[in-house]
């Protein structure tokens, strides 16, 4: 999962255009994710990941 903070990271900051919000959402983002873990293959963490942050970010704009 470590592997993905910077691309979870970009997501959220083009969505908010605020390097301390998108911190914030993309600790979100892992928190959530982790919490939900078991309900996603391995092979699509990535595109889970992504779609997890559009979400978070989604609620807050």
């Amino acid at each position: 999962m470590q592997q993905y903070q910077k691309l979870i990271y970009t997501v959220c900051l083009q969505f908010v255009h605020e390097p301390h919000t998108a911190e914030d959402l993309t600790q979100d983002t892992f928190l959530s994710a982790f919490s939900a873990i078991d309900r996603c293959e391995p092979q699509y963490y990535k595109q889970w990941l992504v779609r997890v942050a559009a979400n978070k970010n989604a609620r807050t704009t």
